[in-house]
C-alpha cells in the first residue's frame, strides 16, 4: 500500500497474521457466580482456575495450549514472572493475581495472565479467555469484561438457573453481539432442574435472546453442570461425563474448531478489516482527486476546507463547553445524592439504638448493651453501605451515560460533517457511519464498618463514664453512640462520594479526550492525505504518472481485499490482505 499508509498496513498484516495461524479466541462471558472457571476446569480436566461463593475473577486469564503446565504473569513495570510444576501450585499463583480478594483493585499492577496447559481442545488452534462477572457489585470487573471483547473472535456466554437472565446480561449481550462473530450459550446447573424444566428454560433464554437482546433465538444453548463434569473428570466416569452435558459442549467446540472455525474466524475479521479498509480508501481517493486537481484549484479547495474546519473547532469548543457544564451538573446531583443517602443512613443506625436494650430488656447503662448495640451498628453499617456501594455509583453512572450518549452524537455528528465536507470540496464518496465507542464510570468503594478508639483521651473518657450514676451513665452512652453514628454516616458516605467522584471526573476527562482525540484523527488524516498530494504538485505529468498507478494499484487492491472478505471468498484469498 506504499509509505503513506503504514499504521493501516501494520493493523492488516496483523489482522492476516491470525488467518494464518488459524488462531481463534473464545471469551467466556457471563454474570458473576454464573460457574464459568468451574465450567473451564471442568473442559481443562482439572481444578486449576479459582473458584469460590464470592466474585472471584478479577482480571481476564487467557487459556492456551501448551505441552507443560505453565503460568506468566505481567506487570505494569515490565516484569515478567514465569512459573511451572504441579496444577496445585500454579492454582495458588492464579489465585494470588486473578481474583479480586488476594489482588484488590489489581494492587499488585497486573497486566496480563496468560496459561499454557496441553489440554486438547486447546490444541484444535483455539485460545480462551476466562473473564471477570458482570453486574457484581465489584463494578469495574463489567468493563474489563468489556474492554476484551474487541480482541475476541467468539463468545461462549454462560447463564444459569437462578435467575435464568437478568437486564445486565441482556444490556451485555447486546455489545457482545456487535463485537464477535460467533455466540454460544451455556446453562450451567443444569442438574437442578428436571427434564419439563429444562425444556421451558431453553424456550424462555430463546425468547428473551430474540426479542431483546437481538439474537435470531437459534443460538445453540448447552445445558451443563459443571460440578458435576469436575467429579466426572476426577472419577474417570465417561458416563458421568456426557450426563453432565458437558460432553455435549465439548464435541461441539472440537467440531466447530475443525469444521467452522475458519468460516467463523473470516466474519470475525471481515468486520475489524472492513473499517479498516473503508477508512484507508477514503484516504486514498482524496489523495488521488487532489493531486489530479490543478495546483491553483488544489490551493483554493484546500483553504475552504480549512475554512470549514474553523466551524468545527467552534463546534468543538461548544462540545467542550457543553460537557464542562454537564460535569457540573453530575457533580452537584452527586452531592444531592449523598446528603440523601446520609440521611436514610442516619435513619437506619439510629434504629440500632433500641433494639437491643428493648428486645433483651438490658439496662442502657450497662456494658452489655453497648456491646450489643456496637455489634448492632456494625451489622447495619455492613448492610445499609452494602447496598449503598452499588447504589450510589449505579445511579451517577446512570446519569454519566445519559450525558455521554447526547455528547456522543454530537462528536459523531461533527465527524460526519468533517468528512462530508473533504468529500463534497474533493467530489470523492464520503464515508459513512461513525459509531463512537462508549466509556463507563464505575468504581468500587470501601466501608467502614465501625469506629476504633484510637485515643487516650477518648479511652480515658470511656472509662470515667462507667463511674458515673446510671442515669447519667446511660445518657453519656446514648451521647457517645449517636456521635458515632454521626462519624460512621460521614466517614463512609464520604467514602462513597469521593470514590464515585474520582471517577467520574477520571471518566468525564477520558471521554472528552477520546472524543477530542477522534476529531483531530479524522482531521489529520484528511489533511495529510491533501498535503502529500500538494508534495507533488509541480512534477511534470509523466512523473505524476507513476504515483496515480500506485494509488490506483492500492485502491485495486483494497477493493479486491473488501470482496476477498465477502461470506463466500475463500480462506485463501486473505493472504492478499497487505
Amino acid at each position: 500500500m506504499g509509505p503513506d499508509f503504514s499504521g493501516l498496513t501494520a493493523g492488516m498484516e496483523a489482522l492476516r497474521d491470525r488467518l494464518e495461524t488459524g488462531s481463534f479466541r473464545l471469551a467466556v462471558l457471563g454474570q458473576f457466580k454464573r460457574g464459568k472457571s468451574s465450567l473451564l476446569n471442568a473442559l481443562l480436566g482439572e481444578s486449576l482456575l479459582p473458584t469460590g461463593v464470592l466474585p472471584v475473577t478479577a482480571l481476564p486469564t487467557i487459556l492456551r495450549y501448551g505441552a507443560e503446565r505453565r503460568v506468566r504473569v505481567s506487570f505494569l513495570d515490565g516484569r515478567d514472572e514465569d512459573h511451572s510444576g504441579p496444577t496445585d501450585i500454579l492454582a495458588k499463583i492464579l489465585l494470588r493475581y486473578v481474583t479480586e480478594d488476594e489482588n484488590p483493585t489489581n494492587r499488585f499492577g497486573v497486566t496480563r495472565v496468560e496459561v499454557e496447559h496441553p489440554s486438547e481442545l486447546l490444541a484444535k488452534g483455539v485460545e480462551i479467555i476466562d473473564t471477570p462477572g458482570i453486574g457484581s457489585t465489584v463494578l469495574h470487573n463489567t468493563r474489563t469484561a468489556r474492554d476484551m471483547l474487541p480482541a475476541c473472535d467468539g463468545a461462549l456466554f454462560v447463564l444459569s438457573p437462578d435467575p435464568p437472565i437478568t437486564e445486565v446480561e441482556v444490556q451485555f449481550l447486546r455489545a457482545v453481539k456487535d463485537a464477535v462473530a460467533r455466540v454460544i450459550f451455556a446453562l450451567t446447573k443444569a442438574d437442578l432442574l428436571n427434564a419439563t424444566e429444562q425444556h421451558e428454560m431453553v424456550g424462555f433464554l430463546r425468547r428473551v435472546l430474540q426479542e431483546q437482546a437481538g439474537f435470531t433465538g437459534q443460538e445453540r444453548i448447552f445445558l451443563a453442570s459443571a460440578h458435576q463434569a469436575v467429579r466426572a473428570r476426577f472419577t474417570g466416569s465417561a458416563e458421568a461425563w456426557a450426563e453432565s452435558g458437558l460432553g455435549a459442549l465439548e464435541t461441539y467446540l472440537t467440531e466447530f474448531l475443525l469444521t467452522e472455525k475458519s468460516e467463523a474466524l473470516r466474519d470475525a475479521i471481515r468486520a475489524k478489516a472492513s473499517r479498516v479498509i473503508n477508512e484507508a480508501l477514503f484516504a486514498l481517493e482524496l489523495q488521488r482527486k487532489a493531486i489530479e486537481l490543478p495546483h491553483q484549484e488544489l490551493e483554493r479547495r484546500h483553504r475552504r476546507f480549512d475554512a470549514q474546519l474553523a466551524k468545527f473547532d467552534r463546534e468543538t469548543v461548544s462540545f467542550r463547553d457543553r460537557l464542562a457544564g454537564d460535569r457540573q451538573r453530575l457533580l452537584e446531583d452527586l452531592d444531592r445524592l449523598a446528603e440523601e443517602l446520609a440521611e436514610r443512613a442516619r435513619g437506619a443506625l439510629t434504629a440500632c439504638l433500641r433494639e437491643p436494650g428493648e428486645d433483651a430488656g438490658l439496662p442502657a447503662s450497662s456494658a452489655r448493651f453497648e456491646h450489643e448495640t456496637r455489634a448492632a451498628l456494625s451489622t447495619a453499617v455492613d448492610r445499609f453501605f452494602g447496598e449503598a456501594e452499588t447504589e450510589l455509583p449505579a445511579a451517577v453512572a446512570a446519569r454519566f451515560h445519559a450525558v455521554q450518549e447526547l455528547h456522543c452524537r454530537d462528536v459523531e455528528t461533527i465527524i460526519e460533517q468533517i468528512r462530508r465536507t473533504a468529500a463534497d470540496l474533493f467530489e470523492v464518496p464520503c464515508l459513512e457511519g461513525v459509531a463512537l465507542e462508549r466509556l463507563e464510570a464505575l468504581r468500587e468503594s470501601r466501608v467502614i464498618r465501625q469506629r476504633w478508639v484510637t485515643s487516650f483521651t477518648e479511652e480515658a473518657a470511656s472509662w470515667m463514664a462507667r463511674l458515673l450514676p446510671p442515669s447519667l451513665r446511660a445518657k453519656r452512652l446514648e451521647q457517645r453512640l449517636r456521635q458515632d453514628i454521626e462519624y460512621l454516616v460521614a466517614r463512609n458516605v464520604e467514602e462513597l462520594r469521593w470514590a464515585t467522584r474520582q471517577n467520574l471526573e477520571d471518566a468525564v476527562r477520558g471521554f472528552q479526550a477520546r472524543m477530542e482525540a477522534q476529531i483531530e484523527t479524522t482531521i489529520r488524516a484528511i489533511r495529510n492525505a491533501v498535503s502529500v498530494s500538494t508534495e507533488h504538485h509541480g512534477q511534470r505529468e509523466s512523473q505524476l504518472a507513476p504515483v496515480l498507478q500506485r494509488l490506483e494499484d492500492s485502491r485495486r487492491r483494497l477493493a479486491q481485499v473488501l470482496s476477498d472478505l465477502s461470506p463466500h471468498a475463500d480462506t485463501a484469498s486473505y493472504a492478499g490482505l497487505v
